[in-house]
């Protein structure tokens, strides 16, 4: 055997498969209908799921079984899921035909009278009640060399020059 994964070797392989091969009187084989046994379990099989998808599925409620009766609790859930379904399509079919019916009573209003209804603030209103300065003023603010704006120009100059 190698020995980095322990495989088996070429020669080894070889000499496994001729044991195993060997002699083909040695050898086991299958009995002689095989073939027609599993065919018939074949047949059997596609007959009874014929006789599963042909049958109308119905409900014991009597015989008290568990089985019995979590297929019934399973019916009467997917039925009510059925009819709240239908419901909801025949809802969203119908309701936009009906004149008068919508939130709170009345039609839906259009943008334009959304718009007109809104109470739209300007940026000044909202800025009036904070103390703001304009960029004249801050830019002119006393400062030691007499404001920013001879600042930011000495700035400028300086890397314009350099």
């Amino acid at each position: 055997m190698s020995k980095d994964y322990e495989y088996l070797s070429d020669e080894e392989l070889k000499e496994l498969m001729e044991a195993i091969e060997g002699d083909e009187d040695e050898m086991v084989s299958a009995p002689e209908d095989f073939e027609a046994q599993v065919l018939d379990f074949i047949e059997e099989q596609e007959k009874i799921t014929q006789k599963r998808n042909s049958k109308q599925v119905r409900f014991k409620t009597v015989s008290g079984k568990k089985d019995d009766k979590k297929a019934f609790d399973y019916a009467i859930y997917c039925a009510k899921v059925l009819v709240s379904v239908a419901a909801a399509i025949i809802l969203l079919i119908i309701l936009p035909q009906i004149s008068g019916i919508a939130p709170f009573g009345g039609s839906v209003p259009s943008r334009e009278e959304v718009v007109s209804t809104a109470n739209i603030v300007t940026k000044d209103e909202v800025l009036a009640g904070y103390n703001t300065k304009s960029r004249e003023e801050v830019l002119n603010e006393n400062n030691d060399e007499g404001g920013l704006l001879p600042k930011l120009q000495m700035i400028f100059d300086h890397t314009r020059e350099g």
